[in-house]
């Protein structure tokens, strides 16, 4: 779903998300919403999920992948934030492949 759409449905009284059960999180393209201008949609939905004043302990038994083309510093930001332990998988560009 979007940023914004996740937001919503956080917010909402009788949430449709069952958070004690929420065991992964994915943001693909996060150099992308970033750059768009959903960091502070981004930060609400996240501190909803993995409260950064969370205690290790509590913030581990939540996954977080993050899918990037760049690493920017904001999104360093997010990663000082909001993961614990983080593990970094970086993948260099290989050279170009012609087909004759």
């Amino acid at each position: 779903a979007t940023p914004g759409r996740i937001r919503d449905l956080l917010h909402r009284a009788s949430s449709v998300f069952k958070l004690d059960a929420l065991q992964l999180v994915v943001l693909d393209e996060m150099d992308e919403l970033l750059s768009r201008g959903f960091t502070d949609i981004l930060h609400d939905c996240l501190g909803c999920v993995m409260p950064a004043a969370a205690s290790c302990a509590q913030r581990s038994r939540v996954q977080m992948a993050i899918f990037s083309a760049t690493l920017p510093q904001e999104m360093e930001s997010f990663i000082e934030q909001y993961m614990h332990d983080p593990v970094r998988l970086l993948v260099e560009k290989e050279p170009d492949i012609t087909l004759n």
